[in-house]
C-alpha cells in the first residue's frame, strides 16, 4: 500500500479536527434545548462571579430599561425581569425553587399582598438559607406596602413604619468605606424626591441617611442570607434624579451583588439576627451561573 503524501495526512489531521469540533457543537446544542432553559442575554457573564437576580416592582413600568441598563454596564449582573402582574405566577414557592434559580430577589414599590402565603414563607427561608434580598422603597413598599410585622419584616435590616413622606432630600453617608458604596462618589449623588420611613434594627449596618437624619440605606446579614433596604426609589417619581446619576447602574449592581454575595463583597459573618452585634465579615456566599429568564 503506497505512503500517503504529506498533503493527504495534513487533510486527515484536519478534517479529523473539523469532526471533533462539529460533534462537540452538537453536544452543546443538544444540551441546550433539553435543559429548556434560553441562553443567557448577549454580554451576560458566563462564569464563578455572574449572578442571577429576580426583579418584579410595582407600577411605574420601567423595570425592563433599569434592567437593560444594569446588565449592559454590568455584564455580570443577569436580571429576570417580572411584569407587576405576574409576581404571583412567577416567583416560586419554594425556598428550594428560589435558591435554584436566583442568587438574590429585588422588589421595587411591590406590595406585600402581591405575593402568595407562600412565596412570603418561601421568601423568608430562602434569605435565612443564604439567599440574597432587596427591597426597593415607594408608596406601595415597606410599611405603606403592608411589611409591618410580617416575615418579609423578619428578614429586613428595618422595621417599617406605616408612612411614607415626599419630601426632597439630599444623601449623607454614615458608613464610609462600606462595600455598597464601592466606586461610588456619593457627594455627586442627585437629590430624592421621598422615602419610607423605616427604622434600621440593632445590628444592621446604616450605611445612608437623608439630609434630615432618617434611615435610608440598611442592610445587615440573616441566617446565612442577606438583605438591603433602600427606603427611597429607583425608579419615577422619588428617584427621578438618581436614574439621571452618571454612576446610577454602578449603584444598583452594587446592591445586588452585595446581596448575593458576589466575590470581593465581603459578607457578614454567619451569625443569627438576634446574635450580632457588629458587622464582621467572613468568606463571601458561594454563587451560581447562568441565566432563567421569564
Amino acid at each position: 500500500m503506497p505512503a500517503k503524501s504529506e498533503r493527504e495526512v495534513t487533510a486527515m489531521h484536519v478534517r479529523g479536527n473539523l469532526k471533533g469540533i462539529l460533534f462537540t457543537f452538537l453536544v452543546s446544542v443538544l444540551v441546550a434545548l433539553l435543559s429548556g432553559l434560553p441562553a443567557a442575554p448577549a454580554g451576560a457573564a458566563d462564569g464563578p462571579t455572574a449572578i442571577k437576580v429576580f426583579y418584579s416592582e410595582g407600577t411605574s413600568g420601567e423595570g425592563p430599561a433599569i434592567s437593560q441598563r444594569v446588565q449592559q454596564a454590568h455584564p455580570e449582573v443577569v436580571i429576570d425581569y417580572c411584569p407587576p402582574d405576574g409576581i404571583t405566577t412567577y416567583l416560586p414557592t419554594t425556598a428550594e425553587d428560589l435558591r435554584l434559580k436566583y442568587n438574590t430577589i429585588m422588589l421595587s414599590d411591590v406590595a406585600y399582598n402581591k405575593l402568595s402565603p407562600q412565596q412570603v414563607q418561601a421568601v423568608r427561608d430562602y434569605v435565612q438559607h443564604g439567599g440574597g434580598f432587596v427591597m426597593i422603597g415607594g408608596t406601595t413598599s415597606l410599611g405603606p406596602g403592608g411589611y409591618g410585622g410580617t416575615p418579609i419584616e423578619e428578614v429586613l435590616p428595618v422595621t417599617c413604619a406605616p408612612n411614607y413622606l415626599d419630601k426632597t432630600v439630599s444623601v449623607r453617608v454614615v458608613y464610609t468605606g462600606h462595600p455598597l458604596l464601592e466606586g461610588l462618589p456619593i457627594d455627586t449623588t442627585p437629590v430624592l424626591y421621598g422615602y419610607d420611613i423605616v427604622f434600621p434594627k440593632d445590628g444592621s449596618d446604616l450605611v445612608l441617611e437623608t439630609s434630615d437624619g432618617a434611615a435610608l440605606f440598611v442592610c445587615w446579614r440573616y441566617g446565612e442570607g442577606r438583605s438591603v433596604v433602600f427606603s427611597s426609589d429607583i425608579s419615577w417619581l422619588w428617584g427621578a434624579g438618581l436614574k439621571n446619576w452618571l454612576y446610577y447602574e454602578t449603584f444598583v449592581a452594587n446592591i445586588l451583588k452585595w446581596a448575593a454575595g458576589l466575590s470581593g463583597f465581603p459578607s457578614i459573618a454567619k451569625l443569627d439576627p438576634d446574635q450580632r452585634t457588629d458587622s464582621l465579615y467572613a468568606d463571601p456566599v458561594d454563587t451560581g451561573t447562568g441565566a432563567h429568564l421569564l
